[in-house]
Order: structure tokens, then C-alpha cells, then sequence
């Protein structure tokens, strides 16, 4: 993982780009802040933005496209499951198979696949949400009402004691 140098912020467009390596914590792709870098080469780079985690790639292999598409397809469905619940998750697995993807051998990168299928079938499907908030969300499940809670420090404690009873 990369971190911020506090440099000069350069902005660059993936279309002129021939070399990864330049491009750092900070700097802008497509006018996106890149705020952290999971793996980076002269061939590829695996970045966080504001929308989520996110790669672009040269000279990309057969395997790897497809290996990539597999990924997409996985993404879709777990959105379609999810309802946009456990965004958080999906963009971890979806930061962990990228790197896979480009920097691991296809062992590797079919075991962090078969991770994230699992997750998608053991995981029980959002059956509607309740609310949601950049702090929280609450949802209905098959086993009834569930939440998660980005950081329970900012919550009213006496507020989580009267949820749980």
C-alpha cells in the first residue's frame, strides 16, 4: 500500500498513461482522487477512490480478462443480493481478487474467487433495507432485522442497548 507524500498532485488520463509507476497517493485519474494504492506496476494499478476500489491495466492476458469478467459477474450478483448491504465487504474482496488478479499465480487467484463465491451463497440475501446512512445501515433479512455499524464509537450507546432488546 501506498502513502500520501504530500508532493505535487499530477493528474493523469488512463489513455496517454504507459507507465503505472508514476502515479501515486494523491494524484488524480479521470479528475478522481486516488486515496490509497493496493498494488501498482508498470503494467497495472489497483486504486481507491471516493466511488470504490477500481484498476486500470496494460497488455492485460486472456486469463486475467477473463478471470476479471468472472469478477464483474460476481459484483452484479452480489449487489442484486445484497441491495447495496455489505458495500464495504465487497469492495475488500473485490480489492483482494484485483490484486490476485494481477500479481499471483491463477491458484491464488481461483482460491480468492472461490472466497468470494462462498461469501455471496453463505450470506443471507437483503430482503429490504430500512435505512441507511453513511455512519450505518439497518436491514431485514431472512433472520430479521441486522445492521452494521461503520464505527459504534459515534454511536449513543444507550441507542444500540434498546436496539438489542
Amino acid at each position: 500500500m501506498s502513502e500520501d507524500k504530500g508532493g505535487e498532485r499530477k493528474r493523469h488520463q488512463i489513455s496517454t498513461l504507459k507507465d503505472f509507476g508514476v502515479v501515486d497517493v494523491g494524484d488524480f485519474i479521470a479528475d478522481e482522487e486516488i486515496l490509497r494504492i493496493f498494488s501498482r506496476s508498470a503494467k497495472h494499478l489497483i486504486y481507491e477512490k471516493h466511488s470504490g476500489v477500481s484498476y486500470s491495466a496494460i497488455d492485460t492476458t486472456i486469463e486475467q480478462r477473463a478471470s476479471i469478467a468472472h469478477l464483474d459477474q460476481l459484483l452484479i450478483q452480489a449487489k442484486r443480493k445484497f441491495k447495496g448491504v455489505h458495500g464495504e465487504s465487497l469492495q475488500s474482496y473485490k480489492g483482494t481478487i484485483l490484486t490476485a488478479i494481477f500479481c499471483a499465480d491463477e491458484v491464488v487467484v481461483k482460491k480468492a474467487i472461490d472466497n468470494f463465491e462462498g461469501f455471496i451463497r453463505e450470506t443471507p440475501s437483503v430482503k429490504n433495507v430500512v435505512e441507511r446512512r453513511d455512519n450505518y445501515v439497518v436491514w431485514i433479512s431472512e433472520f430479521g432485522v441486522e445492521h452494521w455499524i461503520k464505527k459504534t464509537s459515534e454511536v449513543n450507546s444507550g441507542v444500540l442497548s434498546n436496539f438489542y432488546s
